[in-house]
């Protein structure tokens, strides 16, 4: 399951994208995007992870609620699609193809909090 902030080496690209990879083989990846352009210095990441269907969203500063959310998608697939094992989480900031932004700035990620609840 992904939550990721990129074009993929194409500014075209919409740069918010959620995934989830199957648990399985012969099942597709299951998959949302969309162009989001971040209101003020906060926003906030969240997906609600079941046996039969992942609910991802993203909100606008630090409240998660329906005044702040400017994305969400329900990712329900067959149940053998999406995997029950227990996961790692990983928070990568990486380069595309290995290559350095464009515009040559600095690039940072500010982690305000993390948390898992189950």
């Amino acid at each position: 399951m992904d939550i990721e902030f990129g074009r993929w080496g194409n500014a075209r690209y919409p740069n918010l994208n959620y995934t989830v990879w199957p648990a399985k083989g012969g099942f597709k990846n299951s998959s949302y995007i969309k162009e989001y352009s971040q209101q003020g210095n906060y926003s906030n990441q969240q997906f609600t992870w079941s046996r039969d269907s992942v609910i991802f969203s993203t909100f606008n500063g630090k409240m998660a609620d329906d005044k702040h959310i400017v994305a969400s998608y329900s990712c329900i697939q067959p149940p053998a699609s999406i995997s029950s094992l227990q996961m790692p989480v990983h928070i990568n900031l990486w380069l595309f193809d290995g290559k350095p932004p464009a515009d040559g700035k600095a690039v940072e990620v500010l982690i305000d909090s993390f948390s898992f609840r189950k």
